[in-house]
């Protein structure tokens, strides 16, 4: 899923953080939501939460579904949160690459035949929006 995609980023943000030598990040699940941080830090961003952080009992509205529309989900957080990176324009730049690959109404896409672009539904002429003068 493309908040998949969010959680996986953000992984690899804890994992640079790590590096760098913050240990709360140091093997910690870290999940994307879009939400507040700490007590100065009132403002929804996107922010990569520490698992700690996140109320799993509990539905919040910071995920993203499958065509980057805001969605809630397990895990909201709880609270101020001193354990999180902030991301917005790194997370951001996920969503916008990444949706074109999750976001379909089709359940299930043959592999092995090319996908017409969707401004272009196959199948359908191109002069659609003309109205017949007959009519």
């Amino acid at each position: 899923t493309l908040q998949e995609a969010l959680d996986r980023k953000c992984a690899q943000f804890g994992k640079e953080s790590c590096n760098s030598g913050l240990a709360s990040y140091c093997g910690a699940a870290i999940y994307a939501r879009y939400d507040k941080g700490n007590s100065s830090q009132q403002t929804k961003e996107w922010r990569c939460y520490i698992e700690k952080e996140l109320d799993f009992s509990k539905s919040g509205d910071g995920c993203v579904d499958d065509c980057g529309s805001m969605t809630s989900c397990r895990g909201s957080v709880s609270g101020p949160s001193t354990s999180h990176l902030t991301r917005p324009s790194e997370l951001q730049a996920v969503i916008d690459s990444d949706k074109s690959n999750y976001c379909t109404d089709k359940s299930e896409q043959q592999p092995s035949q090319a996908t017409p672009p969707p401004e272009i539904p196959e199948g359908t002429p191109e002069e659609s929006e003309t109205e017949d003068p007959s009519g």
